[in-house]
Order: C-alpha cells, then structure tokens, then sequence
C-alpha cells in the first residue's frame, strides 16, 4: 500500500481541518494543506503538488459538490474524497458520479479515514 504524500482538506470549519489534519499527519501523510472555500482550494490545488483531497460538501459560497466538478476538470485523475454530515443517497451517488474516489461521514473516525487512504491508487 502506498499512502498519498500530500493532502488538501477543504471545510469551512476550522476545528473540522484541524481534526483531520492530525489524523492525516497520524497516519503517515507527510504533508497537509488547508483550505476554508473553494476559492482558495482552488489555489492550492494548483499550486501545489496535491495527492488526495478531503472536499466537505456543504460550504458557503461554491459547494464542495461543485469544487469537485472543477477539480475533476482540472485533473480527471484527481483523488477526491468527499467529506459530509449528510451522507444522503443523493450526495454519495452523486459525489461518486462526478467523480469522487471515496466518501466519508461526519463525524468520521480514525478507521473511515485509513480506509480512504488505503484506496489511494499505488504508482
């Protein structure tokens, strides 16, 4: 198994990243970005050298739902994970239909988040 070097989180809830961000960094992930919107994910991501990105879906402003039709535009190999409260059967079939790698309920645990990791394609 080859875990992701990099890591993108994009919530607009500051305790959410942070939560994450230490589970991540846990896990083996060398390095993690924040983002709070879209906008600034965005920037990240294209920037950056940006392995898997864990995308909240309910944000204000662009939806994560949205920002995951522009990463998948941007890099239709991206590896996004979809982070949500509302795991409704509309959100995941539709998180996975535009694209989506994995999707992980709020409030998720240790276990969701390897799970995910371990989904990572190896090179």
């Amino acid at each position: 198994m080859t875990l992701p070097n990099t890591a993108l989180i994009v919530d607009d809830v500051s305790d959410m990243r942070s939560l994450l961000r230490t589970t991540l960094l846990d896990l083996g992930v060398k390095a993690v970005e924040e983002a709070a919107d879209g906008a600034q994910a965005l920037a990240i991501y294209q920037q950056s050298a940006i392995d898997i990105v864990f995308l909240d879906i309910n944000m204000p402003g662009v939806s994560g739902l949205e920002l995951l039709q522009e990463l998948m535009r941007l890099n239709e190999q991206a590896h996004v994970v979809m982070v949500s409260g509302d795991s409704s059967i509309t959100n995941v079939k539709t998180s996975i239909g535009l694209g989506a790698k994995g999707f992980v309920v709020k409030p998720y645990s240790v276990d969701k988040i390897q799970e995910a990791l371990n989904r990572y394609p190896s090179a």
